[in-house]
């Protein structure tokens, strides 16, 4: 199998292989899979069966090469599309959706809620063009960053999203002031003008879990730190909005 493929570059390559692992774990009695193998220039791409069949006691899985798609095929092209930024490369609002509304566990796991502070200056002196150059960097740096149990999204704009799991409390906040740390310090612009991250953290519980409410407590705790002033983190509590 190829891992260096859009699905791959989509959802990070041990997530590509884990959403795999699920399905075939899962499934019961038919499952339509496209699988990437490996050539020279690029995967071949092929749509496969698989079937479960006991045989005298024997569980078996009979897989099934149903066509060869020499190019990528439409709905993987479509999925990449839909699920991943098309300037800064990091998943969308509808992959966050798609991930926090189908979490496996709560346990140990943390979002944080990014809004770069200053950005409206970059765009302001230098322009649209180093401002979409600005958020590019910021991208790479999470790319260059990656780690299992952290995926980075964009929400749009100068605002970021970030889902930690496998993390305690004092792992969080030391990830906060890191990432606060390394964006002011990101490059010339970003030293130069002042350039910083106001940072919302939420602990996620089954009280809280979900798309939606997730976002507006990230939201709502990110804005508790930018009135502190640029460069702060903030951990969410339950009674802050009351």
């Amino acid at each position: 199998m190829d891992e260096n493929n859009l699905l791959a570059e989509v959802e990070g390559k041990y997530q590509f292989l884990n959403n795999i692992k699920k399905k075939f774990e899962s499934f019961i009695d038919f499952l339509y899979l496209y699988i990437p193998v490996k050539r020279d220039h690029k995967p071949l791409w092929l749509y496969m069966c698989f079937t479960r069949h006991t045989v005298k006691g024997h569980r078996f899985v009979y897989a099934e090469v149903i066509r060869v798609e020499e190019d990528t095929p439409v709905e993987i092209i479509h999925y990449q599309k839909t699920y991943q930024d098309p300037l800064t490369k990091l998943f969308t609002r509808e992959t966050l959706k798609m991930h926090m509304d189908h979490l496996y566990s709560t346990e140990n796991c943390f979002v944080m809620y990014l809004d770069i502070d200053n950005f409206k200056l970059i765009n302001d002196r230098y322009g649209h063009q180093t401002g979409d150059k600005f958020l590019i960097d910021i991208a790479n740096y999470f790319i260059g960053k990656w780690e299992y149990n952290v995926l980075y999204y964009r929400l749009g704009g100068d605002e970021f999203f970030v889902y930690c799991y496998d993390h305690t409390e004092s792992q969080i906040i030391e990830r906060a002031k890191q990432l606060i740390h390394d964006i002011e310090h990101l490059n010339e612009i970003a030293e130069s003008i002042g350039v910083s991250v106001s940072i919302g953290i939420v602990q996620i519980t089954n009280e809280n879990k979900g798309y939606h409410n997730l976002l507006n407590l990230g939201d709502s705790t990110m804005y508790v730190s930018k009135a502190k002033g640029k460069g702060h983190y903030t951990i969410y509590q339950p009674d802050q909005n009351k």
